[in-house]
């Protein structure tokens, strides 16, 4: 990804914005602190080498399954393992932090991670951690959420609606980005910055159920124009772990003897919901996807499927980011989230009907965040 001279991804500033501090992680050695994950696949791997000796007196459906799970669980701790070895500090030197007259942005060096950021004046606190050899890092929070236990009921795939701020790690001169950041978030909240809002959009019909309040105007409206089948490789191991089911339960139904009696339904059950997790859950999401309308307004950003509306209010929202063909805005603060939301989010995740609204499927991902963007810092400085 070509990356400016700051080292933030090229098209990460806004029109205007303007750099007031950039740095890089310091060289870091041994730390004791990052030690404790290879020490972990190590031992996982000296175990996992004396289990394989004992599969071969196991029946053999549950051996194949169980060789499956072996194979797949030693590539993946020897990968992991090879990139705390050989990779992990090449990347974490490539991490470039600003901080703009607007936001304090974060793009980690490892391909594919989204940049991070957030506005400054929705930055709360920055406390500075002492690390080794003169360097230290900012830890950055925003608002206090009011729910006691506000990450008690997150359910999987529940992080598009949780805040993510960015943090600055291993500074040479935490000090000097600590003053400017606090210099920069007290111009902003005091109104010293200005930003002119986006210009109305085209004349557009709207979904039914969204009804635009007094003094509301329309910026954007669009439609998924292609709307892939699999987002990220979280989405994908979900469809590789059902089809895993369903072909585990269908070699093991296929043992002569095995669907005698009830388990027949038994069976059944469990390869219909591997069969739906890999693919049938692919193809609902597909279709409510394709059949979404996404709103953007001088104070909202609406989803709407049907009757179903899902809006936030932009300034509860933290910048928004491009990923893949998606744009996703994360809230300031931690959302309340239902004991089942994970649970329905496996099954249609990432819908677009979520709270923040997720947009998927765009066609320009990178000029509707930009937009977005601006809409926000319209709204917070308006």
């Amino acid at each position: 990804m070509p990356r400016s001279p700051y080292g933030l991804p090229a098209g990460e500033l806004l029109p205007g914005e303007r750099v007031l501090w950039s740095g890089r992680p310091a060289p870091a050695g041994f730390q004791a602190r990052n030690a404790g994950q290879p020490a972990f696949l190590v031992i996982w791997l000296a175990l996992a080498s004396v289990a394989a000796t004992h599969l071969g007196s196991l029946p053999l459906p549950i051996r194949v399954v169980a060789d499956i799970t072996w194979g797949a669980g030693m590539l993946s701790a020897l990968g992991y393992l090879g990139y705390f070895i050989a990779a992990r500090e090449r990347f974490r030197r490539r991490d470039a932090y600003a901080i703009t007259t607007w936001r304090v942005v974060a793009a980690p060096g490892l391909p594919g991670q989204r940049p991070r950021s957030a506005w400054l004046d929705q930055v709360a606190s920055v406390s500075e951690q002492d690390g080794h050899g003169g360097v230290a890092s900012l830890a950055i929070s925003g608002p206090v959420s009011a729910l006691r236990w506000p990450r008690r009921r997150q359910g999987p795939f529940s992080w598009a609606s949780q805040p993510e701020f960015p943090q600055l790690h291993d500074l040479a001169d935490a000090a000097v980005a600590r003053d400017v950041l606090a210099r920069a978030r007290a111009a902003m909240r005091a109104g010293e910055a200005h930003f002119e809002s986006p210009p109305p959009g085209p004349v557009a019909v709207l979904p039914p159920a969204v009804v635009l309040a007094p003094g509301e105007r329309l910026l954007w409206t669009g439609r998924p124009a292609r709307v892939p089948a699999w987002f990220g490789w979280d989405d994908a191991w979900i469809s590789g772990f059902g089809l895993l089911v369903a072909v585990m339960f269908s070699v093991i139904a296929a043992v002569p003897g095995a669907l005698a009696g009830p388990n027949v339904a038994f069976f059944a059950v469990f390869i219909a919901c591997g069969a739906y997790l890999a693919l049938g859950r692919v193809l609902y999401r597909w279709l409510r996807i394709r059949r979404s309308t996404y709103v953007l307004t001088s104070r909202r950003l609406i989803a709407a499927w049907g009757r179903t509306v899902a809006a936030s209010d932009l300034r509860g929202l933290l910048p928004a980011q491009a990923s893949g063909r998606s744009v996703i805005c994360r809230p300031a603060t931690p959302v309340a989230t239902r004991g089942w939301d994970g649970w329905r989010l496996i099954l249609a995740w990432p819908a677009t009907t979520v709270a923040p609204p997720l947009l998927t499927g765009l066609a320009d991902p990178s000029a509707v965040r930009d937009l977005v963007r601006q809409a926000q810092l319209a709204a917070r400085l308006r």
